[in-house]
Parts: structure tokens; C-alpha cells; sequence
């Protein structure tokens, strides 16, 4: 028993109220059937039919027009007052009613309910969409926005809600393109690109799409480009990295003189890789490292610094380490930077450089100098510009070995023609004075000085006396004799009665500088052949 209880409980839980009331309101108008009138009977039957039809729509209607019709029936048969006429007139309302009715409720319903699953599904759209959308009025102000807004910009909805759109736009991005939306209030959709500004102040690149919503809203959907943009940047770079390497080889293949290649050299590293400074250091044999070439040619830092690639204190800095190892040096603040000690004030205080780069010049397994670079920008050498620098620097080191290949085969030519005009010179004339004359000629081209001079020694008096000379713009050399005691001192060469003066271009006695090697090996050569002009 209390179990047929306790279902009958759960059972009247389960069933619609409405539907109780109205079950009871139709077994109070059966009861009510041999009281009231028929006139009020089939009144109180029509509400039960309008109430049955709007809950339940058609079916409702279709049911409550025949409860009623019974209704109508039993009263006609009980009271005695309405016609059969009246009956079936009244059963035809009730029907006609409930259908329409509910057919009318059934419709309704259901474009209710698609128009409700059509909300739903745009705002589940609106809700789940990956990018941004934003509502805003006529003015900007932001009325409503999805998580993706939300997400992207770092800020929560409500806080979204109290802005404006120019407070999530760049202001750089407003100056360049303000916002204008006559053309979408007109019923234009436009699309725009637009830096936004995070909540963390960091900027992102969006691709937006504004289009005309009712009551002179705007629809606005963002789609985050920023990752497109920056790849399209880092294409760009390398395109324009591989346009710079591609020119220069070809400027590098235009010429093959030495300093026009280096010139070139460090004018690219300047001019279109962003350097500050840059300069190419030679390796020597003594340990120094000489300055081949620097752009911009007047800068005085190279100028006024002392590089070696030894193991001396001077050979500690970068330049000096790149030659001796091979290995590119990378300094990314000389101000701390224990190597670059002896440098350091003339490269932080005079020329402003914070950070520098030597990378060597190899070719053939064979480090020969180094390419130098300096900047005023701080994290300037990240790892892209290192492996653009490293690359730059093996096409250089190539194209100086191909100048400096080609000059000394340049040199060599020209010693054989020079050698040749001399020998066919002694050989074709008995006049000393052309010989020599042409001895000196080539002598001074050879050697690239500015004038040279014949002097032979007379044994009784001991002193160098002029024979002939070349380039001098006076006669006063003709009437010089030297002590041989005094010249003794600044021989470069001399051998039994013959001394060779060249008047050089340089002041100074730096003659181990001015004559290299190829140079002295040159004049030993040309000695040899101006004896027989001589004697």
C-alpha cells in the first residue's frame, strides 16, 4: 500500500500541471452540464477549447473540440433548451476553432523554435569562433565581443565592454588611417588591416572585416595575421639578404684590382648589411695585421688602433683570435669584454660602438685576414646577421684571393716586360745614357716610386758620383755627390762599385715596409742588368 502510494506521488510530480487543471475544469463542466444554461455551457467549452489549443497547439485543439462537442451533446440532451441546429453549428465553431487555432500555435511554435535554434547556433558561432568579433556602435564603443576578442587583446569582456575601438588600435595606426564608417553606415563591407594594442602593450596585425548590422550596429571580425606578417618580413629579409650577396658577387667579378674589391668589400657590409664601420685586415708575416681597406674611408678608429695576430697582448682582441683560429669572434658588448681592453676607449668613447665582430677571411684552408665589423646597436650580430656576415665573409675572401692572385701575376708580367725593355735596351744601344735612361724608367714603374738615380762609386775619392737619373723635376741631382761613409748608412743595396738611390715618396726610413719582399727580389734582378749599363 505505501508503495502504491509513494508511485502514485512520483507519478502526479510527473504530470503537467496544466494539464491536471484542465482535466478538472473539464469534469467541473460536466457537473456544471445540468445547471447552468447551454449558452454558458458552450462559452465555458470555447475557453477550454482557446486555453487546450494554445498549450498544446493543433492536437490540444483537435481534443478539447471534441471534449466540448460531448459536453454540448449531454447538455442538449439534459436540459432540453438548444436546437440540434445550435449543436452541430456549435460543434463546427469548435472545431474550426481548435484547428485554426492550433495550426495558427503550431506555427508559431515552430518559428519560434527555428528562429531560437537559428540564435543559438550563431551564438554558439559568436562564442566559439577563432576569430575576434566585435559589435560596436556608429561612434565605436564597444557593445559586445567574443572570447577570441578577448583572448587576443588580454583583456576580460567586462573590461572590453568599457572601451573604445581606439583604445585597442596603435596609435600609429590611427594617425596613419583613422577610423571612418561612413561607407559602412551607407551598407559597405570593408576590409582593413589594423594594429591592435594587447593589454601587455604588445602589438598584433589583424586583417579586419566591417560590415552593417541592425539599429546601426557594427559587425567587426578580426583575423590575427601576425605570424603572416612576420614571415612575409623574414621573406622579404632573406629575398633581400640573397639580392645583396647575388649583387655583390657580381660587383666582386666586375674587378679584379685589389683595393676596388675591398673597397667594395666594406661598402656593402656598411651600406646595405647595417654596419657601422667596417674594415679588412691583412695578415703579415712579422704578426701585425695591416689595414687593407675601411668604409667609410675617413673613420679614424682603424687608424689609431695597433692589431697583431700573434700571441702578443695586441694580438688578443677578436681580429687577432679570428685569424689564429679560423673561428669567427663575436662581441656582443666591448664594453665588458676582457680582449678588447687595449681598444675599448677609442671604440666605446670616440667612435660609440657597443658591439663588434671579426670574422677570417679563408680560402683554401688558409686564413690570410680578417673581415671587421662594428655597430652602435645593441644585439646587432643576432644569429641570422652572424650567418649572413659568415657568408658575406667567404665570398670576400674569395674575391681578395682571386685580386691578390691576379695582381701578383699582374707584377710577375710586368717584371718580365720590364727585365726585357732593359736587356733589349743594353742589348741594341752603345750609348749609356739611353740605357740608362731606360733601366730607370722601368725601375721606377716597376717599383712605383717617384724618381730614381744612378750614382757610381769613385775609389779615389771615395764618394758616390751621379750617372744618370729619371722623374726628378730639377737638373740639381746632376750636381750631388754623396760620402760613402754617410750613404753606407741608408744602403739598400750595394755591391762592389755600383749603388742604386731611390728617391722615394715616403719621407720616412721605413724601407722594410716600402720594399717588400717581391721588391727587393726585383731590385737584386734589375742590379744585375744595370751593371752592363754600367760597365
Amino acid at each position: 500500500m505505501l508503495n502504491f502510494v509513494r508511485n502514485m506521488k512520483v507519478f502526479i510530480r510527473k504530470i503537467d500541471k496544466v494539464f491536471i487543471l484542465f482535466v478538472f475544469y473539464s469534469i467541473a463542466l460536466s457537473f456544471f452540464v445540468k445547471i447552468l444554461p447551454t449558452v454558458f455551457i458552450a462559452i465555458l467549452a470555447l475557453f477550454l477549447i482557446i486555453g487546450s489549443a494554445l498549450y498544446w497547439g493543433l492536437v490540444g485543439g483537435i481534443a478539447s473540440a471534441i471534449l466540448a462537442t460531448f459536453i454540448d451533446i449531454v447538455s442538449f440532451y439534459t436540459t432540453k433548451q438548444a436546437t440540434i441546429r445550435s449543436l452541430i453549428v456549435g460543434s463546427i465553431a469548435y472545431f474550426a476553432i481548435g484547428i485554426l487555432l492550433g495550426r495558427f500555435i503550431n506555427i508559431f511554435r515552430s518559428q519560434r523554435a527555428e528562429v531560437q535554434e537559428s540564435e543559438k547556433r550563431y551564438r554558439n558561432l559568436f562564442e566559439k569562433a577563432n576569430d575576434a568579433i566585435f559589435i560596436v556602435d556608429s561612434k565605436g564603443k564597444i557593445q559586445d565581443c567574443n572570447p577570441a576578442a578577448c583572448k587576443l587583446l588580454g583583456y576580460s569582456r567586462d573590461e572590453l565592454l568599457t572601451k573604445h575601438l581606439t583604445d585597442i588600435i596603435s596609435p600609429e595606426d590611427l594617425t596613419e588611417k583613422p577610423l571612418n564608417f561612413n561607407k559602412v553606415l551607407k551598407g559597405e563591407s570593408i576590409t582593413v588591416e589594423r594594429n591592435f594594442k594587447t593589454k601587455e602593450e604588445r602589438e598584433v596585425t589583424v586583417e579586419v572585416n566591417v560590415s552593417k548590422l541592425d539599429n546601426d550596429l557594427l559587425l567587426g571580425i578580426a583575423h590575427d595575421i601576425t605570424k603572416i606578417k612576420e614571415a612575409e618580413k623574414q621573406k622579404l629579409k632573406r629575398l633581400h639578404t640573397l639580392e645583396i650577396l647575388y649583387s655583390a658577387t657580381q660587383k666582386f667579378s666586375e674587378s679584379l684590382n685589389l683595393e676596388e674589391v675591398a673597397y667594395e668589400i666594406t661598402k656593402t657590409c656598411v651600406k646595405n648589411l647595417g654596419a657601422s664601420l667596417a674594415w679588412i685586415g691583412r695578415a703579415e708575416v712579422d704578426g701585425s695585421v695591416t689595414v687593407l681597406y675601411q668604409y667609410p674611408n675617413d673613420h679614424p678608429y682603424p687608424k689609431n688602433i695597433k692589431v697583431r695576430w700573434d700571441d702578443t697582448t695586441e694580438g688578443q682582441g677578436p681580429t687577432g683570435i679570428a685569424i689564429r683560429t679560423g673561428i669567427p669572434q663575436i662581441i656582443e658588448d666591448i664594453s665588458n669584454y676582457p680582449g678588447f681592453e687595449l681598444w675599448r676607449a677609442k671604440a666605446t668613447i670616440e667612435s660609440g660602438f657597443t658591439t663588434s665582430a671579426a670574422f677570417p677571411l679563408t680560402t683554401r684552408g688558409r686564413t690570410f685576414g680578417a673581415l671587421n665589423i662594428y655597430s652602435d646597436k645593441k644585439g646587432f650580430f643576432n644569429a641570422e646577421n652572424v650567418q649572413l656576415f659568415q657568408t658575406f665573409a667567404h665570398q670576400a675572401a674569395a674575391a681578395l684571393e682571386n685580386a691578390n692572385l691576379y695582381e701578383k701575376s699582374t707584377r710577375r708580367l710586368q717584371h718580365i716586360q720590364a727585365l726585357r725593355k732593359i736587356d733589349m735596351a743594353i742589348n741594341g744601344s752603345i750609348d749609356p745614357r739611353v740605357t740608362s735612361t731606360v733601366a730607370l724608367q722601368e725601375t721606377v714603374r716597376e717599383l712605383k716610386v717617384d724618381a730614381a738615380a744612378i750614382f757610381r762609386l769613385n775609389p779615389y775619392i771615395q764618394k758616390l758620383e751621379f750617372i744618370a737619373g729619371y722623374g726628378f723635376y730639377t737638373n740639381m741631382v746632376e750636381e750631388i755627390t754623396f760620402s760613402l761613409k754617410k750613404v753606407l748608412q741608408d744602403v739598400l743595396y750595394w755591391k762592389e762599385k755600383l749603388f742604386i738611390y731611390l728617391i722615394l715618396r715616403e719621407k720616412t726610413k721605413i724601407y722594410q715596409k716600402i720594399f717588400s719582399e717581391w721588391k727587393v727580389s726585383r731590385l737584386i734582378m734589375l742590379f744585375h742588368l744595370l751593371q752592363k749599363v754600367v760597365y
